[in-house]
């Protein structure tokens, strides 16, 4: 058996995929983050029986919960609830794998997770977002958290291919018909105001929308 990635978190919970697609999870059991019902935690891997056979490709880690990603562009939620970080339209707590339904009609091709929030890429290069909204990280231009999976407005121009979320930041990637650069230089990246480097770019306030960085 060969181990492809493990994802561990900060909340003592770790999960680890094999070249099979099986998911095992193991550590702190708190609000069934170990997706095997119930919330005993456990020292040795175990497997999540409710993948088993699903095709899983790629697994992540949040603060209380986990997502996995089947080859089929299915996405699978579990564990805390609140904040909507799950996807399913309710704060309650899921202690088994469950898909996110309004994805279902969707081929997922790539996903992050952040502490309290999700993003998923579709196929056609369309971008999701849901869960925890206070720093506009769902990037749609308010403070409101979505409950479900909800497209991000702003990118119909550009094909999506990736995802990526700090705590309270997404970041997405597109594919342009822009030439390769002939010269490499180095890029600038300002910090003066954003001491993380949350934003990428110095407009020296949070962004609810949104922005190009080229």
């Amino acid at each position: 058996m060969t181990i492809d990635p493990v994802r561990a978190h900060r909340d003592a919970q770790t999960l680890a995929l094999t070249d099979d697609g099986t998911v095992y999870s193991w550590g702190d059991g708190d609000f069934g983050k170990l997706g095997r019902g119930g919330s005993e935690g456990c020292s040795v891997p175990h497997p999540i029986e409710r993948l088993t056979g699903q095709g899983v490709c790629r697994i992540e880690c949040g603060a209380q919960f986990s997502l996995a990603l089947t080859k089929t562009g299915q996405v699978w939620t579990w564990g805390k609830g609140d904040y909507f970080r799950l996807g399913h339209g309710s704060d309650a707590h899921v202690r088994k794998p469950q898909v996110a339904d309004s994805l279902k009609s969707r081929k997922i091709v790539d996903v992050a997770v952040g502490a309290l929030h999700c993003l998923a890429v579709t196929d056609t290069g369309q971008v999701f977002a849901w869960g925890d909204n206070d720093h506009g990280q769902q990037g749609n231009g308010t403070t409101t958290v979505n409950r479900k999976p909800a497209l991000v407005q702003g990118l119909d121009t550009y094909k999506m291919t990736k995802v990526a979320c700090g705590s309270s930041h997404s970041i997405a990637w597109c594919t342009t018909d822009m030439s390769t650069p002939t010269t490499h230089e180095p890029v600038l990246f300002s910090t003066a105001r954003d001491p993380l480097g949350a934003s990428l770019i110095d407009t020296g306030s949070t962004t609810y929308k949104p922005i190009l960085f080229s």
